[in-house]
């Protein structure tokens, strides 16, 4: 992916940015309402963004680790930290750091009870789809959940890949093409879904389990 372009973005106002979304997404509500994951769980949040829904779990007793490939978006989340603590005394706060998601073997001591992907893998390439999810496979601890939504193929109009209104490169997917990358992991959900502010793009589910 293109650092700069994604460095780029996070140099405009929030507001302007379709997928910085406070409120926490159905599909995360979904998995912590089914209890599918220990209260004190370990958690990686994948493109966190300016850190939205790792202050969120981490509220909810989460042990939150956050990344994002832009340093901008990374410096507006740590920005976020003193104000999260003094509210929330009791929780410990995220962490947060800039890397590219090929390099999380490398940085991470220890594997995730979940492992939350909202709006990443439709960022990544066709042919990097294997290795992307074998990293995913490979951080989870034994029944840790992979909890993925992305654009669907029902949104691309007949096109595998496309470059979307702010100039970012888009990759649809099938959910069987999905089914077919992931080994190692048992299918626990699948539900059509839509994303966006105005929840205008068709998108997939899944949760995972290893």
């Amino acid at each position: 992916m293109n650092r700069a372009y994604w460095e780029s973005i996070y140099e405009k106002p929030l507001s302007d940015i379709p997928w910085e979304i406070e409120k926490p997404p159905p599909e995360l509500m979904f998995v912590l309402e089914k209890g599918w994951i220990k209260k004190d769980g370990r958690v990686l949040d994948v493109a966190c963004g300016t850190g939205n829904y790792s202050f969120f779990l981490a509220k909810h007793g989460f042990e939150v680790e956050g990344i994002d490939l832009s340093q901008n978006a990374i410096s507006i989340s740590k920005s976020r930290i003193s104000q999260f603590s003094s509210s929330n005394p009791s929780c410990l706060p995220p962490i947060f750091s800039s890397m590219d998601v090929f390099d999380i073997p490398s940085r991470f001591e220890g594997k995730f009870d979940l492992i939350f992907d909202y709006s990443l893998l439709h960022h990544i390439q066709h042919e990097q789809t294997s290795k992307y999810l074998s990293v995913m496979t490979n951080q989870l601890n034994q029944k840790g959940k992979y909890v993925l939504v992305c654009y669907s193929d029902l949104d691309s109009e007949g096109q595998s890949s496309v470059v979307g209104k702010f100039g970012n490169d888009i990759y649809y997917r099938s959910a069987d093409e999905i089914r077919a990358s992931v080994i190692g992991l048992k299918e626990l959900h699948y539900s059509k879904t839509t994303l966006g502010k105005r929840n205008h793009h068709k998108a997939h589910f899944f949760v995972f389990e290893k």
